[in-house]
C-alpha cells in the first residue's frame, strides 16, 4: 500500500480543511498518515483511519533557530515514515516540509492556500518570505495555487519550476453537506462574518461600516461575528476590542465553532472585508453553496467568489465607505432579488468549487508522481 504523508500546522485546521480529501485518499486505497501539532482534534484524526506524528511548528514563529529545529525534526520524521509522496499546507510545512522532503528523497505536491499578511506589505518579512518560497517552492514537484494573482506573483518572481505550477478552483465545499438553503424573509437582514478574528480579516471595518449605517437611518439589520478573539497572532483583535463593540444591540459575537452551517444557514448575506491575502476563503465557498449573496474585496481569492451584482457585490480593501455602500445595496434589495443572488451563488459554488474537481486533480497528479517513482 503506497503512504502518504499531509504536514500540517495543527490538527484542528488539518481536521476542519482537509478531512474529506483524507477520506477520498484512504478511499482510494492509500495509507495516509498526517504530520501535526497534537491537539483535541488529534482523536478525530486518528477516527478516520489516518496516521499520526506530533510534529508542532514551534512556539516563536518569529525565531529561526525554531524554524531550522522544525524542519529537522521533520526531516527525521518522514525518513522514519518513509512515504511515496508528501502533501503541504501552510506557509511553515509548505517552506520547511518541502526542504526536508526533497532532502529525504520523497516527491512532494504543495498548495499555496493564501499568502498572509506578510505578502500585503513591503518590508524585511516580505523579501525573507519571497526567498524562503523561492528556496523551497523550486523544489516542489507540484505547487497548486488557489487563485490566479498568487500565481502569477509567484511566477513573476521565478518561484516555481516552469510547467510545475496548477491553478486549483479554490479549496472546494463540500456541497452534500453545505446543501442550498433559501432565503426566508425576517424582520432584519442578517450578515455574517465567519473568521478568526483579525485586523486583517476587516472585522473592526465591518463594524464601523454598521455605525455608519446606523447613522443613515437603517437599523433593519444585524452583523453576527463567528469567531475566534485573542487568537495567537500578530495581527489578533484583543479582548478589548470585543468588549467595546459588545455594548452595540446590532452587534452578537459568537465564539468560535465547529459547525459554521447554522449561522450561514440564518444569515441573509455572508461579508468578508479582508484586506489579507486569502487563497478563497472557504468560509466565503461554504456560503456560495448554501445560497447566500457575498460581499467581499477586491483582494486575490476573494474577488473571484463575487459577479458583481449578480451574487453579491465587491468592495474596496479598507475603505469603510465602500464597505457601507455595499451593504446598504443588500439593505435596499427586495427579497426577490436576494434570492436569485443566493441561488446565483449556489450555482456558482456547483459550477466552479465542487471539492470533488479538487480531488480529481490531486488523485491525478498523486498517481502520476506515485507510478514515476516506482
Amino acid at each position: 500500500m503506497k503512504k502518504i504523508v499531509i504536514i500540517y500546522n495543527t490538527s484542528y485546521y488539518l481536521y476542519l480543511f482537509r478531512k474529506n480529501l483524507i477520506l477520498e485518499l484512504l478511499r482510494q486505497g492509500y495509507e495516509v498518515h498526517a504530520v501535526a501539532l497534537e491537539d483535541k482534534y488529534t482523536k478525530s484524526l486518528l477516527e478516520l483511519g489516518c496516521g499520526f506524528t506530533d510534529v508542532s511548528v514551534g512556539s516563536n514563529s518569529q525565531s529561526p533557530l525554531q524554524d531550522v529545529l522544525y524542519c529537522f525534526k521533520l526531516y527525521k520524521t518522514l525518513k522514519k515514515l518513509k512515504p511515496d509522496l508528501v502533501l503541504n499546507y501552510t506557509a511553515k510545512p509548505l517552506i520547511y516540509g518541502t526542504l526536508a522532503a526533497k532532502a529525504a528523497g520523497m516527491p512532494v505536491i504543495n498548495n499555496i492556500g493564501g499568502l498572509g499578511i506578510g505578502f500585503t506589505q513591503k518590508n524585511m518579512v516580505t523579501r525573507i518570505l519571497i526567498f524562503l518560497y523561492r528556496l523551497s517552492q523550486r523544489k516542489a514537484d507540484v505547487v497548486f495555487f488557489q487563485n490566479p494573482d498568487d500565481m502569477a506573483m509567484f511566477k513573476e518572481k521565478n518561484m516555481f519550476k516552469e510547467g510545475h505550477a496548477f491553478l486549483l478552483p479554490g479549496s472546494g465545499v463540500d456541497l452534500r453537506n453545505f446543501a442550498y438553503k433559501p432565503l426566508q424573509k425576517k424582520d432584519k437582514i442578517v450578515f455574517v462574518l465567519l473568521a478568526r478574528m483579525l485586523y486583517s480579516k476587516g472585522v473592526i471595518l465591518l463594524l464601523e461600516a454598521g455605525n455608519i449605517l446606523l447613522k443613515k437611518g437603517f437599523g433593519n439589520f444585524e452583523i453576527r461575528l463567528v469567531g475566534e478573539f485573542g487568537v495567537k497572532n500578530i495581527d489578533c483583535i484583543p479582548l478589548v476590542e470585543k468588549e467595546k463593540w459588545s455594548t452595540y444591540r446590532h452587534v452578537k459575537f459568537i465564539d468560535k465553532v465547529d459547525d459554521v452551517k447554522p449561522f450561514l444557514e440564518e444569515a441573509d448575506c455572508m461579508v468578508l472585508p479582508s484586506y489579507y491575502r486569502e487563497g478563497t476563503p472557504r468560509s466565503v465557498l461554504e456560503a456560495l453553496a448554501v445560497g447566500r449573496p457575498i460581499i467581499t474585496t477586491h483582494m486575490p481569492g476573494c474577488k473571484e467568489t463575487v459577479e458583481e451584482g449578480i451574487n453579491g457585490y465587491l468592495c474596496e480593501p479598507k475603505d469603510v465607505n465602500s464597505l457601507s455602500d455595499a451593504m446598504e445595496k443588500i439593505l435596499l434589495a427586495s427579497f426577490e432579488d436576494l434570492l436569485r443572488m443566493g441561488q446565483h451563488s449556489r450555482r456558482m459554488a456547483e459550477e466552479k468549487y465542487d471539492e470533488n474537481i479538487i480531488f480529481n486533480l490531486y488523485t491525478k497528479h498523486i498517481s502520476a508522481l506515485i507510478n514515476t517513482k516506482s
